[in-house]
C-alpha cells in the first residue's frame, strides 16, 4: 500500500511475526479505517492474505475502487472452505486490476450500472465465472469488458473456471491472453486495435474427458501483429481470422508434433505458419507425441517439393526436449524446419533436459523419417544461440549442419548445461577444454575463432574479429571477455510481445 500518509508501509512486514487466525484481515480492515474516506488517493494497493472471510474481500475491493488510482492487487492463495461469491464494486477507480481468488466466484456488476473508464488493464487468475447464470441477470465477463471497461487495452486471463463463452466488443483492446479456459467453448471478439492474441491451453479439460466438438475461436482484428496459439492434443478449435492473417509479424507459443521429417497434424502450428505469410519471428516447441497409430491424413511432410518456404522468417527460437531416444530425432526435426527458413538471419535452440522417456512403439518407429533428400541453404544467418550444450554427439551433428549449411555466421555462443549447483555439466568424460577442442575439428568453423569465455563457447568469424579489432581504442587489446558484452546474455532478436 503506498500513497500520502503510508508511504513505504508494507503490511505483510508489519505482521509477518503474528500468527493468530484472521490478524492480518483484521489487520487490512484497521489499517482503512485509520486512513480514513477522507484520505487522498493511493497510488497502489496489494493485499496478500490466506483466508479472508467474503466480506472482507468485497469491503477491501470497495475501498480499492474508490481510493486506487494506479494498481490494486488482491491475491488470495487459499481455497474457499465452501462456495463463496467476490463481487466487483459498480465503482472502480484503478488503471489496473489483477485478482487471484483461488477458484472464488466473481461476481460482476450490472454492465448498466457499473464504471470502469480508468482501466486499462485487467488480470483474472484462478476465478470462477458463473456464466451459465447470466439469464438471471448476471453479466458475463464479455458483457463488463465491453460495457464497462471503454479504455481497457490489455486482458490477461489465466485459470478460470466456467467461462463456457468469452464475447468481446473492445475498441481499445490491445492484447489478449487466454490461459488454462478449459470449459471455453468460444471465443468471439471484435477489437479494431488488437495487436496481440495468445490462446495457450484452451477449448478442453483433460481431467474431464469430455470433448465439446465445433469450439469455435473467431476473432476480427485488422491490425493484428502477434498470435501466439497451443491446445491439448488433438483438441484444436476452429480458428475464424476475419481479416485474414498477412500482417501478422510474430508468431509464437505454437507445437509442432515432430517425427523426424514428419509433422503430425493435430494442431494449429503448421497451419498458422503457413497462413501468416509476413511472419518475421517464429518461436516454436518441437514435441514428440507418441502414438501407436495416426490417420494418414494428418501426416505432413514437412520437406516435400511442394512445401512453400516460410520465406519472411528472419528470427526463430526453437525449444526441444532431451531425453532418451530424441536427441537423432530432433536434429532431423530441426533440419526439415530450417529448410523452409531461406532467409534466417537469428537462430536459437534451447535444449530443455527430463522430457518423457520413449519407452512405447511410436507409429514413426516404422517411417523412414530419418533422411531426407534435400539441401539446406542459410545464407542470410549470421547469428546462432544453443542453450543446455553438453557437448554429445547429436548437439556437435546440429553445429556440423549449421556451418555446412552457412558461410554468413559472425557469432555462435554456445551456454553449456548447469546442475541445481550452478556447475557445468558436460558429457560423461568430458571438460570444457576436452569440448572447446572437440569445437575446433568441426567443418567449417575454420573461418573463425573458438573461446571459452564466462562459461560460455563463442565463437566469431574472422572477419567479424578484425572489424572490432579496427573500431577498438588505438593501442588497446581486443579481450575476448567483452567481445560479447551482451551476445552470450541476450535473447537473439525476437518478437516484443513474447
Amino acid at each position: 500500500m503506498t500513497g500520502p500518509g503510508v508511504r513505504g508501509t508494507t503490511l505483510t512486514g508489519l505482521i509477518k511475526k503474528s500468527t493468530a487466525p484472521g490478524y492480518l484481515a483484521g489487520f487490512v480492515d484497521w489499517a482503512f479505517a485509520q486512513r480514513g474516506d477522507a484520505a487522498p488517493d493511493m497510488e497502489s494497493l496489494r493485499i496478500s492474505c490466506a483466508s479472508p472471510s467474503p466480506e472482507q474481500v468485497n469491503r477491501w475491493l470497495r475501498y480499492g475502487g474508490r481510493h486506487v488510482a494506479g494498481f490494486l492487487d488482491l491475491y488470495i492463495p487459499s481455497k474457499a472452505p465452501e462456495d463463496e461469491d467476490v463481487e466487483l464494486p459498480t465503482v472502480g477507480g484503478p488503471a489496473r486490476i489483477s485478482l487471484y481468488l483461488s477458484d472464488r466466484r466473481l461476481r460482476l456488476p450490472a454492465a448498466a450500472a457499473a464504471t470502469y473508464g480508468a482501466l486499462t488493464e485487467l488480470e483474472v487468475f484462478s476465478v470462477t465465472f458463473g456464466e451459465e447464470a447470466s439469464g438471471e441477470g448476471r453479466t458475463t465477463l464479455g458483457d463488463f469488458v465491453s460495457s464497462c471497461c471503454p479504455r481497457l487495452r490489455k486482458l490477461r486471463i489465466v485459470g478460470p473456471v466456467g467461462l463456457r463463452w468469452l464475447v468481446l466488443r473492445a475498441e481499445e483492446l490491445q492484447e489478449l491472453r487466454l490461459s488454462s479456459a478449459l470449459d471455453l467453448e468460444t471465443l468471439d471478439v471484435t477489437a479494431p486495435n488488437l495487436r496481440v492474441v495468445k490462446l495457450v491451453f484452451c477449448f478442453y479439460d483433460p481431467k474431464s474427458g469430455i470433448v465439446v466438438n465445433n469450439k469455435v475461436a473467431r476473432i476480427k482484428a485488422p491490425r493484428l501483429e502477434h498470435i501466439g496459439v497451443h491446445n491439448f492434443h488433438r483438441q484444436r478449435p476452429v480458428l475464424d481470422i476475419v481479416h485474414g492473417l498477412n500482417g501478422v509479424r510474430g508468431v509464437s507459443d505454437i507445437v509442432l508434433d515432430v517425427h523426424g521429417k514428419y509433422y503430425l497434424d493435430t494442431d494449429v502450428g503448421l497451419w498458422l505458419l503457413e497462413r501468416c505469410r509476413g511472419v518475421q519471428h517464429v518461436d516454436v516447441r518441437l514435441a514428440h507425441v507418441v502414438v501407436s497409430g495416426v490417420n494418414p491424413g494428418e501426416l505432413v511432410d514437412l520437406t516435400s517439393e511442394g512445401a512453400a518456404p516460410f520465406a519472411g522468417v528472419r528470427s526463430m527460437k526453437i525449444v526441444v526436449t532431451k531425453s532418451l531416444g530424441m536427441d537423432r530425432h530432433h536434429v532431423k526435426s530441426i533440419s526439415a524446419l530450417l529448410m523452409r527458413c531461406p532467409r534466417l538471419r537469428s537462430l536459437q535452440v534451447n535444449i530443455i533436459f527430463g522430457g518423457i522417456n520413449l519407452v512405447d512403439k511410436c507409429f514413426c518407429d516404422d517411417l523412414d523419417k530419418w533422411e531426407f533428400d534435400g539441401k539446406i541453404v542459410l545464407e542470410f544467418l549470421e547469428e546462432v544461440k544453443i542453450t543446455g550444450f553438453t557437448g554429445a554427439v547429436e548437439e556437435m551433428h546440429l553445429l556440423r549442419l549449421l556451418f555446412e549449411s552457412s558461410r554468413s555466421i559472425k557469432r555462435m555462443a554456445l551456454l553449456p548445461l548447469k546442475n541445481n549447483k550452478n556447475r557445468l555439466v558436460f558429457k560423461e568424460g568430458e571438460d570444457a577444454e576436452t569440448i572447446r577442442q572437440e569445437l575446433t575439428k568441426i567443418p567449417c568453423a575454420d573461418g573463425g575463432r573458438w573461446h571459452f569465455v564466462k562459461k560460455t563457447f563463442v565463437w566469431m568469424c574472422n572477419s567479424e574479429v578484425s572489424r572490432m579489432q579496427r573500431s577498438s581504442a588505438k593501442g588497446s587489446t581486443l579481450k575476448w571477455n567483452v567481445l560479447y558484452p551482451d551476445f552470450c546474455s541476450r535473447k537473439c532478436a525476437h518478437s516484443t510481445y513474447d
